[in-house]
C-alpha cells in the first residue's frame, strides 16, 4: 500500500506540473494533453505496481489464488489509501507537501519491505 502512495503522489505531482505548464485554466478547457494522459496511465500503472509489489512481497505462501486475491485487495486498498492522502495533503499543506508525502511512502515501504524478507 505505501508504494501505491509513493506512486500516486508522483502522479498528482506530475499532473500538477504538467497541467500548470500547458495552460490549462479550468476544467472546461479540459480536453486531452500531457496532464490528462499521466493520470489515466499513471493511476493504472500506481495500481498494477502496487499489486506486482504485494505479489512479489507474499511468495512465500503457497497458494496462487490466495497470493493473488491479497495482491488484489493490497493494490485496490493501497491506491483508496493513496488518493485520499494525497487529496487530504494537497488540500491541508499545498502542493508543496507532496513530494514529502512520496518520502514517507518510500520509507514506509522500504522499512515493512525488510521486515518482510526478513520474516521470510
Amino acid at each position: 500500500m505505501a508504494v501505491a502512495v509513493v506512486a500516486i503522489s508522483l502522479v498528482a505531482l506530475a499532473t500538477r506540473r504538467a497541467a500548470v505548464t500547458s495552460g490549462i485554466t479550468s476544467r472546461a478547457n479540459i480536453v486531452d494533453g500531457l496532464a490528462v494522459d499521466i493520470v489515466i496511465y499513471g493511476t493504472v500503472a500506481s495500481v498494477f505496481l502496487a499489486g506486482v509489489v504485494a505479489w512479489t512481497l507474499m511468495k512465500p505462501i503457497d497458494s496462487n489464488y490466495r497470493r493473488g486475491g491479497l495482491a488484489m485487495v493490497s493494490a485496490f486498498a493501497g491506491f483508496l489509501l493513496s488518493v485520499i492522502l494525497t487529496m487530504l495533503v494537497r488540500g491541508l499543506l499545498g502542493d508543496a507537501a507532496i513530494p514529502g508525502l512520496a518520502v514517507v511512502g518510500m520509507l514506509v515501504a522500504v522499512f515493512f519491505a525488510r521486515r518482510a524478507r526478513a520474516a521470510a
